[in-house]
């Protein structure tokens, strides 16, 4: 029965491993595993029960993880920073609207990536303390450079905005109106179909240098309810935010929709298989617990 029990354990221990391993970023989970797996053997070697350490290793794996994630990002900002990366998006806005370009660009990185495209999106978010007098800082014409899509935080603010409306004609003197994309979060817009520009009587959250730019209507998404709660994800924001970042990646909404109902019915199963192993665990050391108070006991 002891010798049962002790297979039990340990193949429990390796299962809370393999938990623990979910936690770091999937470009390290296979060497972690093999590390984790390694120091487990060597316990067992020296006929240790492997059980706590495996424990002790899942309590600290988000931490790990958090250490892993901090040192990549510092990486892939090194890199960003050499101009060996491009950024998929330049998040314009005013520096009144700060807290909803957080929430907005922090959302758009999480969104999961289609498989087409096994990678995240960067985002790059200027400092609105950045603006000179006599123009753009020389990093954010870089960053304007270095980025595929620009993102305007359309708003009342951005329409008064200097330093938005630079960044504006920067873009299309180099790029063009092809890649811009609206979301507006304050304000009106509306646009025009006979004059083939936006209603300027009514919009009052484009800055005036993008008058006359497109030849049809750009794709906008409605996010004034992220104005007005910018801290808080309300229901139907992920469908717009969907809608705004699926023409970044390349792909069909539908596409991207997939693989976001996709990662959120992993992300259940995975909780729903982490509690199992967590019960099981736990009915072992009881049963353990009480196998030994049973044998200890008639020689006490």
């Amino acid at each position: 029965m002891g010798d049962y029990l002790s297979r039990r354990a340990t193949a429990l221990s390796y299962r809370l491993i393999a938990a623990a391993v979910l936690f770091v970023p999937p470009i390290e989970r296979l060497r972690w595993r093999e590390q984790w797996d390694a120091d487990l053997d060597d316990i067992r070697r020296e006929g240790l029960p492997v059980l706590m350490p495996a424990l002790r290793m899942l309590i600290g794996a988000p931490a790990v993880g958090r250490s892993l994630r901090r040192a990549n990002n510092q990486i892939a900002l090194a890199e960003r920073l050499n101009g060996s990366i491009p950024y998929d998006v330049y998040l314009s806005h005013a520096s009144g609207d700060s807290r909803v370009a957080a929430n907005l660009g922090h959302q758009m990185i999480k969104l999961v990536p289609p498989r087409s495209r096994p990678r995240r999106m960067t985002v790059f978010r200027a400092n609105s303390d950045l603006v000179a007098d006599f123009g753009l800082a020389d990093e954010v014409v870089r960053a304007l450079d270095r980025s595929n899509w620009l993102v305007l935080l359309a708003s009342p603010r951005s329409a008064q905005s200097a330093w938005v409306s630079r960044e504006i004609e920067c873009w299309l003197q180099k790029k063009g109106p092809g890649r811009i994309l609206l979301a507006l979060t304050e304000g009106e817009i509306r646009w025009d179909a006979e004059t083939s520009d936006f209603d300027w009587t009514v919009t009052n959250s484009l800055p005036e240098s993008m008058s006359g730019v497109f030849d049809r209507e750009p794709l906008w998404v409605d996010l004034r309810r992220v104005g007005e709660y910018p801290d808080v994800i309300y229901p139907g924001y992920r469908n717009k935010l969907t809608s705004l970042c699926a023409p970044i990646h390349g792909v069909p909404r539908s596409e991207l929709a997939f693989e976001q109902f996709h990662l959120h019915f992993v992300t259940v199963k995975t909780r729903a298989q982490h509690a199992r192993s967590i019960v099981l665990m736990l009915l072992a050391w009881v049963l353990t617990y009480a196998m030994l108070i049973v044998l200890v006991s008639p020689l006490v």
